[in-house]
């Protein structure tokens, strides 16, 4: 399961809103080390690995949610977070 499954299943998160792709596989692939993401609540910046090619559209956040990691080289979704419980799931490997 996905992040972004799994927080769209914890409380208020409506299942039925969907999750947009903002990225193409073939054209805004992310990889490898070294992509800066910006923590929008705190302002700290982290420096992070990341495999994905896909992701969540910021202007169609599911309901009960809130940006809360953007990816300072393209301004892209890197996490969400759930309003009403401590919840939040980020596309990058936080362990990295």
């Amino acid at each position: 399961m996905r992040g972004e499954q799994f927080l769209k299943g914890v409380g208020s998160v409506s299942p039925a809103n969907p999750l947009n792709p903002s990225h193409s596989p073939d054209t805004d692939y992310k990889g490898g080390q070294s992509q800066p993401v910006v923590n929008v609540m705190t302002g700290q910046a982290f420096i992070t690995a990341q495999i994905h090619g896909y992701g969540i559209d910021i202007e169609s956040l599911p309901p009960g949610s809130s940006l809360l990691f953007i990816n300072a080289n393209d301004e892209t979704n890197e996490g969400i977070m759930h309003n009403a419980n401590p919840a939040f799931i980020v596309h990058f490997q936080p362990e990295a």
